[in-house]
């Protein structure tokens, strides 16, 4: 990599208006240089009683986040990140806080590039949480160590992922009435292979989730797609048909969970660049949902009456969603990102969302 940014840097020279070397050298400098990246995203979702049908929590998400990465050589990166996100479930009946948290999350790791594809991360993880005002469900402190590693082999026909990580979510007992986390111990293996890359390819991935609580439970995700694609007017049109079987092996009334629960989803996506400075894409997502045995976990609750959620035996929504990303890249040192989303179901569950974020290589 060293020497691939000293030839491009070089080749720049003689020709400072290529557009694609810019580019090159852009994405070369983030394993090359130090770089710092910074984001902010924040999303709204409001929920409905899947029941009563009216609106009963909205969810206020802010993920702010500094990583810094310091190459040591062409194989090994170190990096250090860390992020303040704060959740906020908002009781719409009541007019006051379910749970208000605040998250702080400390991380060290590195990427380490040992061979051409291939790629191994680590991370070391610490989360703490702490209850962040007066709520109906008063959050319980907690701090956990949440090691992860991920091991990829990424060529042009084929793609290649394993990882392991412990997280973290927030769940409500509805019995002895307070927040708590969750711990989820997940594991995930993914491929797909790429008959034209990069437009087409069909994959394949499983999963499986720990969760440790006072009652344990499993998670089992099996998934499939297909993907078609099309350079047309300049742009690349893509089709992909996803399929996702998912079952749990008990229902939690503290958390969102169920038996069984399948999805059909339809992406369409269209993307353009303009070297070297612009990229911009657009896509539309339709979800078809069936679930089994689902808890009501939106269900309506008032200071006077906090019911745990009902269990549904069975339920269906179909979905719309949409995304549009941008990229610009100031220069081959900086680069800057913007990324809006919108969804909205059948049980009038509303989420938009947005980002935006800075990559400076110095």
């Amino acid at each position: 990599m060293i020497l691939l940014k000293k030839h491009l840097t070089l080749a720049l020279k003689h020709d400072p208006e290529n557009g694609f070397l810019k580019k090159e050298l852009s994405e070369v400098k983030r394993y090359v240089d130090p770089s710092i990246y910074i984001s902010t995203f924040y999303d709204q979702e409001r929920e409905s009683d899947l029941v009563l049908k009216i609106k009963t929590v909205q969810l206020n998400n802010l993920d702010q986040a500094a990583v810094l990465f310091w190459p040591v050589n062409d194989h090994f990166r170190p990096f250090g990140a860390f992020h303040y996100a704060p959740q906020q479930q908002f009781n719409l009946i009541a007019n006051e806080n379910n749970y208000n948290v605040n998250i702080f999350v400390y991380s060290l790791g590195a990427d380490v590039f040992f061979k051409k594809y291939w790629t191994f991360n680590f991370a070391a993880n610490l989360t703490d949480g702490i209850n962040n005002s007066y709520n109906l469900f008063p959050f319980q402190k907690k701090v956990d160590f949440e090691p992860a590693f991920s091991f990829k082999y990424s060529h042009p026909s084929h793609f290649f992922l394993i990882t392991g990580y412990k997280d973290l979510f927030i769940a409500r007992n509805f019995l002895n009435i307070f927040a708590f986390f969750v711990r989820r111990y997940q594991m995930n293996a993914l491929y797909e292979y790429r008959f034209k890359p990069p437009l087409c390819g069909v994959g394949a991935s499983s999963y499986l989730a720990l969760y440790i609580n006072p009652i344990n439970n499993t998670k089992y995700e099996y998934t499939l797609w297909a993907r078609l694609g099309k350079k047309k007017f300049g742009c690349n049109w893509t089709a992909r048909y996803i399929y996702d079987y998912k079952k749990l092996d008990r229902i939690n009334l503290d958390y969102y969970s169920y038996k069984r629960e399948t999805d059909n989803s339809l992406i369409l996506a269209v993307s353009k660049e303009w070297l070297p400075h612009y990229y911009f894409e657009l896509n539309y997502t339709h979800l078809w949902r069936t679930t089994l045995d689902l808890t009501n976990e939106t269900r309506a609750i008032t200071p006077e009456v906090i019911a745990a959620p009902q269990v549904l035996p069975k339920h269906s929504f179909q979905a719309n969603s949409g995304n549009a990303y941008f990229r610009y890249l100031v220069n081959t040192s900086l680069n800057i990102d913007f990324l809006g989303g919108l969804y909205k179901n059948t049980d009038n569950y509303n989420v938009w969302l947005v980002k935006g974020s800075i990559n400076w290589a110095f």
